[in-house]
């Protein structure tokens, strides 16, 4: 197969991940993999549907999986959840608590060394 990364096994039999996610191949067990293929469908907008499970509806923007966890989930002094960079649709909603408020998005972390004053507002 092509690329330029190797694969490796996982913890899961018969399922390989590039060599360059070894850590996360070891322990997949523990997690859900979501991937989504939608045909006949323009780019823009895909996210919306892979993070939701919906399909888009110009009238109503659905709240991703993480939302919807960090609002029926236990309340901690932690972010629920959080995106590594910044660059969630916000044209079509996609990573983003959509109808259910501003107060369930993902606490986004731009991408790269955090800076030496970087702190978090609580």
């Amino acid at each position: 197969m092509g690329g330029e990364f190797g694969v490796i096994d996982t913890a899961l039999p018969g399922i390989q991940f590039t060599d360059k996610m070894s850590h996360f191949a070891k322990h997949l067990k523990k997690f859900s993999v979501m991937r989504n293929l939608i045909r006949r469908m323009p780019a823009t907008g895909a996210d919306a549907i892979m993070m939701s499970g919906k399909k888009l509806n110009p009238s109503i923007t659905y709240p991703c999986f993480g939302s919807v966890l960090a609002r029926e989930g236990p309340r901690t002094n932690l972010p629920p959840f959080i995106q590594i960079g910044t660059q969630v649709d916000r044209v079509h909603g996609g990573g983003t608590a959509g109808f259910l408020g501003i107060r369930f998005n993902p606490f986004e972390l731009p991408r790269g060394s955090p800076k030496k004053d970087f702190t978090v507002r609580t």
